[in-house]
């Protein structure tokens, strides 16, 4: 077994430096923690609707019913209607599987189909002259 002398006290520098390095991180933990709860807090959006008077009664019998606040009630209702992702979100065979259900659904408008003279450049800017 090697003999290990005890070890001498730090130096006024290294404590010291010691003392404002625990500090530096500390602040800097707090700092952190601090930016993410007011993100959170910022990351809210309030929302006034001017609701008729039955609609208002509806969810404030709802909300006692189920022992909530009004507005708790309201975020459930508006988070399961939430609209889902935006066009530019979707991959390019999500968007064409989303146009093609569109145009499915106006299969039934039973709409006349235009002939080839109807579409032409010519059919189209017949007003302007061109």
């Amino acid at each position: 077994m090697q003999y290990r002398p005890a070890r001498s006290p730090a130096s006024p520098v290294d404590s010291l430096r010691e003392f404002v390095t625990d500090r530096l991180i500390s602040f800097r933990l707090k700092r952190e923690v601090f930016k993410r709860k007011a993100f959170r807090r910022n990351s809210a959006m309030t929302v006034t609707v001017d609701l008729p008077a039955q609609v208002e009664q509806a969810y404030l019998a709802a909300a006692q019913a189920r022992g909530l606040p009004v507005a708790e009630v309201v975020r459930e209702v508006l988070m399961a209607a939430q609209p889902s992702a935006s066009d530019a979100e979707l991959s390019p065979e999500g968007w064409v599987r989303q146009f093609k259900a569109w145009t499915r659904s106006h299969a039934t408008d039973n709409l006349p189909l235009l002939s080839d003279e109807d579409i032409s450049r010519e059919a189209i800017y017949r007003e302007r002259g061109l």
